[in-house]
């Protein structure tokens, strides 16, 4: 879900929430909420432009909401190679997990948390890594880029679109953190 959508579902939560509250108050004949509400629409909904304008957008906000929650989530999605005899599918957490033990085993590597996202030119991936002292980073870098294109293809035949490795830490020696559970 996009950060708009994270918005757009909080304020949604607010406004119902202050429905919530006056709906009970009513309910509960608060004699102060019947009257604020008897007034609030007399003053502003009754006859007004304003208010069917304020209607439209939560409309569109609610329609917005429903193709949300009825879209659903996207499945992880299967990488698909075909061949003569028929489609070889590997999906993206298998490919991730290549790409983790791939870059681990090159020399200077201490940790790699890589995240692989398909599209129909290849893989993309973005490997974050933390790598030991005294090396080269930018030949390291290369390093890992023509292994991982190279590794992919011979082991699983994937094109790769492009690798992006990010450098997090140089020779520290604090232990890292482990990855949150996604």
């Amino acid at each position: 879900m996009s950060t708009g959508d994270r918005l757009l579902l909080l304020l949604v939560a607010i406004f119902l929430m202050a429905i919530a509250i006056g709906a009970v108050m009513l309910g509960l004949n608060f004699g102060l909420a019947v009257n604020a509400a008897y007034s609030l629409l007399q003053e502003f909904f009754f006859g007004r432009w304003e208010a069917a304008l304020v209607g439209g957008v939560i409309l569109l906000i609610g329609l917005r909401l429903i193709y949300l929650a009825l879209a659903g989530r996207k499945p992880l999605g299967a990488l698909v190679t075909r061949s003569e005899l028929g489609e070889v599918s590997i999906t993206v957490p298998a490919v991730e997990n290549l790409v983790k033990q791939t870059a681990g085993q090159i020399e200077g590597i201490r940790e790699v948390r890589p995240t692989v996202t398909a599209r129909t030119d290849g893989v993309a991936i973005r490997l974050k890594a933390w790598v030991e002292k005294d090396i080269n980073v930018p030949e390291l870098a290369v390093q890992i880029q023509e292994t991982l294109r190279s590794h992919l293809k011979e082991v699983v035949g994937l094109n790769t679109a492009t690798i992006n490795v990010e450098v997090q830490d140089v020779g520290s020696e604090q232990t890292l953190k482990p990855r949150p559970a996604r």
